[in-house]
């Protein structure tokens, strides 16, 4: 078997036509990178657990991932979604220590309980804007220490058990209007808020107070926002983070391809021979950074007298 020859395995290649990965099938691999074809659909349970991938995308063919599928990849630090997942199992991700950041696609339709807990270096998850109810498991982000960022399904109808708890990095979550359920009790009977030892400060709730105090009324649901002086914001409009905002001028050329810098009218940095412009195109780097990506530090040079780049 492949793990006579585990050490000198770095990569891992799926042939075509293969339609599922098997349950351990590459359980403790040392393997860094693995190329999986479109022809994959499913991912079975702890397919590559306590591997040592760094990075992962995934086809836009895989609708399922199975439970502890990448679990303990610890030195995991990236996973690409693509639409047309619709659910990761239990445990998926856990203990992947390395990852930092998740957006999930809109299709999907859920994620299964514990899937990131222990994640100590997340930062960021977001879910894309959706049709579909999404049903997300108990303890979702448990210990998640360094958790910032939480933008959620905005069809989600109500809030898992643990899901939060022990994320004391995240102080502040959008929680939209369609919530109307604030759940206590998970699969196997433990009771847990999601928010018991967050480091919440601010909630910004979409729906009205009166919705708020109907599905928070339940002490132990209040209890650790009241430890934290948690503040709630009512009929706070939801902002996509994905929306393109109307100014933004989009991605720049590629440097290669001939990106045209738009020289300021101003000056600075003048000697004895010459002066400096900078470029006035948002996200160049040929300005006061002091970037050298055309041959000067951060500017473009000419002579005094004329406008000639030299």
């Amino acid at each position: 078997t492949w793990n006579t020859y585990n050490d000198q395995i770095h990569s891992i290649v799926i042939g075509e036509g293969v339609n599922r990965i098997g349950n351990f099938a590459f359980y403790g691999s040392n393997a860094l990178s693995v190329y999986i074809p479109k022809s994959v659909t499913e991912i079975g349970d702890s397919s590559f657990r306590k591997s040592g991938l760094i990075a992962v995308t995934l086809p836009d063919t895989i609708t399922s991932i199975g439970n502890d599928v990448f679990r303990e990849c610890e030195g995991l630090t990236s996973v690409s979604f693509t639409d047309g997942l619709e659910k990761i199992g239990e445990r998926a991700f856990r203990g992947c220590t390395s990852l930092g950041y998740v957006d999930f696609p809109s299709s999907m339709t859920s994620l299964g309980s514990g899937a990131f807990t222990s994640c100590e270096g997340l930062k960021q998850v977001r879910f894309r804007p959706s049709k579909e109810p999404v049903a997300l498991g108990a303890d979702l982000f448990t210990q998640c220490w360094n958790l910032m960022w939480v933008t959620l399904p905005s069809t989600l109808t109500y809030l898992a058990p643990g899901m939060f708890s022990n994320c004391n990095s995240l102080t502040s979550i959008y929680i939209p209007a369609t919530i109307t359920e604030i759940k206590l009790e998970g699969d196997d009977g433990r009771m847990a808020s999601p928010f018991t030892g967050s480091g919440l400060r601010t909630i910004y709730f979409g729906g009205s107070e009166e919705a708020w105090k109907k599905m928070a009324s339940n002490p132990q649901i209040t209890a650790p926002l009241q430890q934290n002086n948690t503040k709630i914001e009512y009929d706070v409009a939801f902002t996509d983070p994905f929306a393109i905002e109307q100014d933004d001028p989009g991605d720049l050329p590629n440097m290669d391809d001939g990106h045209k810098h738009v020289w300021s009218t101003d000056w600075t940095n003048n000697d004895e021979n010459a002066h400096w412009h900078a470029c006035t195109v948002s996200g160049c780097h040929a300005d006061v950074s002091g970037n050298d990506v055309i041959g000067q530090t951060g500017y473009e040079k000419h002579i005094f007298g004329d406008w000639v780049v030299v």
